[in-house]
């Protein structure tokens, strides 16, 4: 029963030094919970198959996470009572003086652990029940679901794995305390608290060599990622990401003693107040802490490029979603040649008569009925068009675009007036053409301004007996094929006599349910799908194959992916940013910790409450700044290689300063916590003595 009372007293006594121990732990058990419960609302929401089958890939991608995410938490949490146990040496020496054993002391440490641990477990569990109702109301907005199912929802199956794995970690760190005080002799306890560390002037010489040296190299890393990015292989980028963590620590380094020097220089702002003492205090922080900076900075430059580049994504994926899925439904019919391959024309073979080709054909709109699909009940605004496929014409000029890779593209063709018929339905401009012209249609910004060099020539090609020239000396925006992204290459559109006996590759069906909600728009759908799957065998041949493609499966894709790429980017970027912080915090905790002494000192030589505040402020501040900082110039730099990235996707993405900046007050709240936790609980460490 006495050391129960010995616990609890000296927890109460110890809350402040708790502080950001406890605040570390609720956030980490808040988030574990909420990102492991998304599917409990999913479950009792009506959401058709797609959306689903999305939600269960995203929570089973976030499972598999979680186990990397518990190790990190795992690491935190044991950083952070290293912190703890340091702090209290000096009492835990006094008990065994006192002729308490290490057996007591070690069960007062038990009690201790486990009552913070229950507290701060059920804390959390409690904001994570909270917040995770408001994850799944943005998970049921995302993908639709009937929202008057919406209800409040406990998830058993996490709340169990959060206490699991909790109690896991917990135990690693009972284990890691009773070593630690079994380990120690008592003259090391008492004295623990007596080390410091002293300022070791670098050369400054030295230090511009290595700063000047180091910037380079984080330029050279730069221009690899942005400037050269056609030319870096990507089994290379470990290259700039190895010079960029080099670099960074170096930085650091030479700041070191950089800082001191050049405060020094300015004599009226060094011996100014306690300036000289603050100055020195933050240089020996950075001093001491040169890898510890470097881990912060490389995380926070995770952080925000992973929160912002996920906020990108989403917002590129959704930018044109309405305008790249026009219609309700497309249904295509690849045509094969018996070896497989695409029916193709050569424009040697390209004049043969329509007799020629007097093939048995049937049509999308046919085969749909001969299943016994009402076309005229379910369809409306039906247009049907082909595509042709051409080996020997090509627009492969890349040699006279720099910076753009090589395409080698099968051409593909279509007559104008199968053009105009989807662009209309589309809401696309409408074109003509003369007898000897042709224009190309491109959605894909990155071929476009390949393309464009050959129109700009006056490019001829030659279709049969058909030379035509281009009409325009650009691309002209448009396509013919539903698809979540920019991702048409081409699509040359020729008069209409020039394929008039050409034998096509590719048929497409595109139409718009006859209903008018949504409803009656999966219904139709449902009834589509059903009878492509029932049929599939016969649909799905040697010489031809169906597909569908419909507005509400790529939308459904669309916000899966969204879903995925959101809450895994906040997922990961809140565990690294707490992660951070929290080492961050503790390190200065512990530097404050050492230096009680010198605030001591400072006081009896006359230095008011208020400047000892102030100097304690511009310490912390400089030592939270510098790695934010850098870090943030890290992240600008990386992601314009994530869009180089979505350019190359197809996302045609540009880089959103929109979401670096709300990733950048998403981390600063966090962050900021963090510093205000820590200012707040080492002021208060200085006024001990």
């Amino acid at each position: 029963m006495m050391l129960f009372k010995i616990a609890f007293k000296n927890i109460r006594r110890s809350i402040k030094d708790y502080a950001i121990y406890f605040f570390t732990l609720v956030i980490g058990i808040a988030c574990f919970y909420v990102f492991n419960a998304m599917d409990s609302q999913a479950a009792i929401l009506e959401m058709n198959d797609s959306s689903r089958q999305n939600v269960k890939l995203m929570v089973t991608v976030m499972g598999n996470l979680s186990i990397f995410i518990s190790i990190v938490l795992g690491f935190l949490i044991i950083y952070a009572n290293r912190y703890l146990m340091k702090r209290r040496n000096r009492e835990f020496g006094t008990y065994l003086i006192l002729g308490m054993s290490k057996r007591s002391v070690s069960a007062i440490l038990l009690i201790e652990t486990l009552f913070i641990g229950v507290i701060s477990l059920g804390v959390g569990l409690g904001v994570g029940i909270a917040a995770s109702q408001g994850i799944s109301l943005i998970i049921a907005n995302m993908f639709e679901a009937d929202m008057t199912k919406f209800a409040f929802v406990f998830s058993e199956s996490s709340f169990i794995k959060t206490i699991i794995y909790f109690v896991i970690i917990y135990a690693v760190v009972i284990l890691f305390n009773v070593i630690s005080v079994n380990v120690k002799k008592i003259i090391d306890l008492i004295n623990s608290n007596k080390k410091s560390e002293k300022v070791k002037l670098k050369n400054p010489i030295l230090c511009i060599i290595v700063f000047g040296i180091s910037v380079a190299a984080l330029i050279y890393a730069y221009m690899m990622v942005t400037v050269n990015f056609q030319s870096l292989v990507f089994t290379e980028i470990w290259i700039p990401l190895t010079i960029l963590c080099v670099s960074t620590f170096f930085i650091f380094w030479s700041a070191s003693g950089l800082l001191l020097r050049l405060c020094q220089s300015f004599k009226g702002f060094y011996y100014r107040g306690i300036n000289s003492f603050v100055v020195r205090q933050v240089s020996s922080k950075i001093n001491t802490n040169i890898f510890v900076m470097t881990i912060i900075c490389i995380m926070l430059f995770l952080t925000m490029t992973i929160l912002t580049s996920g906020l990108t994504v989403i917002n590129s994926i959704n930018k044109d979603m309405d305008k790249l899925t026009p219609v309700d439904v497309q249904i295509m019919k690849e045509s094969f040649t018996d070896d497989g391959n695409y029916i193709s024309d050569s424009t040697e073979n390209n004049n043969v008569t329509e007799s020629d080709n007097a093939k048995e054909n049937t049509s999308i709109e046919d085969t749909l009925k001969s299943y016994g699909f009402d076309m005229d009940k379910y369809l409306k605004d039906v247009v049907e068009y082909n595509i042709y496929t051409f080996n020997d014409v090509t627009f492969n000029t890349t040699n006279d675009v720099p910076n753009y890779r090589d395409y080698y593209l099968q051409e593909e063709v279509m007559s104008i007036s199968d053009y105009n018929k989807v662009a209309e339905a589309f809401g696309n401009e409408t074109y003509t053409l003369g007898d000897n012209e042709y224009i190309i249609a491109v959605n894909y910004d990155m071929v476009t301004k390949i393309r464009n060099k050959s129109l700009e020539s006056g490019k001829t090609i030659i279709l049969g007996n058909n030379v035509l020239k281009p009409k325009y000396a650009n691309c002209v925006d448009g396509f013919v094929k539903m698809s979540a992204s920019k991702d048409n290459f081409g699509i040359i559109i020729v008069p209409d006599n020039v394929v008039k006996y050409a034998d096509s590759s590719r048929e497409y069906l595109t139409a718009n349910y006859n209903a008018n909600d949504k409803a009656g728009k999966n219904a139709v759908e449902k009834m589509i799908y059903d009878l492509y799957k029932s049929n599939r065998s016969e649909l799905i041949n040697g010489n031809s194959a169906f597909s569908i493609n419909s507005k509400i499966r790529i939308h459904s894709s669309a916000v899966g992916l969204n879903a995925i790429i959101l809450f895994v980017g906040v997922y990961i970027g809140i565990i690294f940013l707490i992660t951070g912080s929290a080492i961050l915090s503790i390190k200065e905790l512990s530097e404050t910790s050492d230096n009680r002494e010198r605030y001591a000192i400072l006081r009896k030589l006359g230095v008011s409450k208020r400047e000892l505040n102030k100097g304690l402020f511009s310490q912390m501040i400089s030592f939270f700044m510098l790695p934010l900082i850098l870090g943030v110039i890290h992240s600008i730099v990386g992601l314009m290689f994530i869009d180089n990235i979505l350019q190359m996707a197809t996302l045609n993405s540009v880089l959103n300063f929109a979401s670096l900046f709300g990733a950048i007050a998403f981390i600063l709240a966090i962050y900021g916590g963090y510093f205000v936790i820590t200012y707040f609980s080492c002021r208060n460490m200085i006024k001990e003595k």
